[in-house]
């Protein structure tokens, strides 16, 4: 039964990588992006405030690729065969709103090939279906 929860919002983000180009940590469970590497920190005894980090996310990959890495080959792949040309930030949101409303499963399930012929496919999988509604609104 659905609760009316999202999928980030039930997620605790313990995987996912920093992507450099956008300056944002994107979790590989659910797509969120967020502003820093999840950590918790611990006290640190002395009753100072808790400074020592006591748990931080995973680094996610799969098939030999970072997820960073993934989510640059669909971004490149979205650049590439756009135009005028996608600027590259706007790419990585492209990229990172297909993962997260088109695939059901975080990122590295086995039932998904995660190497970079995979990315660059599933950017051109979206790219067709802008093509189609494309076509649908000039017909």
């Amino acid at each position: 039964m659905d609760d009316g929860t999202t999928r980030a919002q039930k997620c605790r983000h313990t995987r996912g990588d920093m992507v450099s180009e956008i300056g944002l940590w994107v979790c590989a469970d659910c797509y969120e992006k967020l502003s820093g590497w999840p950590v918790k920190y611990g006290p640190t005894g002395g009753g100072g405030p808790p400074q020592n980090i006591a748990w931080r996310a995973e680094k996610a990959s799969s098939d030999g690729i970072s997820f960073a890495e993934f989510l640059c080959a669909m971004s490149c792949r979205y650049m590439m065969r756009t135009r005028p040309r996608m600027q590259m930030r706007d790419a990585y949101d492209a990229a990172i709103e297909y993962l997260r409303w088109m695939l059901p499963d975080a990122y590295g399930d086995t039932a998904y090939s995660w190497d970079r012929d995979a990315a660059v496919e599933l950017a051109d999988d979206d790219m067709q279906d802008w093509d189609q509604a494309e076509d649908k609104s000039n017909g």
